[in-house]
């Protein structure tokens, strides 16, 4: 019934939408670029990952977020719930965020390189969100695809650095 579309409505807009491409992907982006010279291998390698992702998250707000938009009317909310979703979005983000063993993780004022390095680690991440309760077809395959890129970036960084000396 509404229960179940609307888990599934906050999920696209705080797990998709917000967390993936309005937080991470940007913070992401901020950070290598912030943090990580042009030359850089790491850089060279997340590059392609990245590219134009501030400008299309930029787009996307246009498009997807602001009032009267494509989200406000595709999903299951009245604009005052959408505005409420969008408001509560970072801290049901950051809730999640638990380190196994810790406590919520503040990340609110954090820069986006420690943003971007507290979830960096997704399963780990997801594994925290999981004991929490939240476990969605969309984390399972969040999970999936982290460790197709995780054995990418590993095998991409072997490559230039065959052993640790030639770090």
């Amino acid at each position: 019934g509404g229960g179940l579309l609307h888990r599934v409505d906050i999920e696209q807009v705080v797990d998709h939408l917000f967390e993936l491409h309005l937080d991470l992907s940007t913070a992401a982006a901020v950070a290598l670029r912030e943090t990580l010279s042009a030359s850089h291998p790491l850089r060279r390698l997340l590059t392609p990952f990245l590219h134009q992702t501030i400008t299309v998250n930029d787009r996307a707000h246009d498009l997807l977020v602001a009032e009267r938009s494509m989200v406000s009317r595709t999903l299951a909310f009245t604009g005052e719930g959408l505005q409420l979703a969008w408001d509560a979005a970072p801290s049901l983000v950051c809730a999640a965020a638990m380190q196994p063993g810790g406590a919520a993780a503040e990340l609110s004022g954090a820069s986006p390189f420690e943003r971007l390095m507290h979830i960096v680690d997704r399963e780990r991440y997801l594994e925290a969100r999981r004991a929490g309760g939240v476990d969605t077809p969309y984390e399972r395959q969040a999970g999936r695809l982290y460790r197709v890129f995780k054995a990418y970036v590993e095998a991409s960084l072997r490559a230039v650095y065959p052993t640790a000396a030639s770090l």
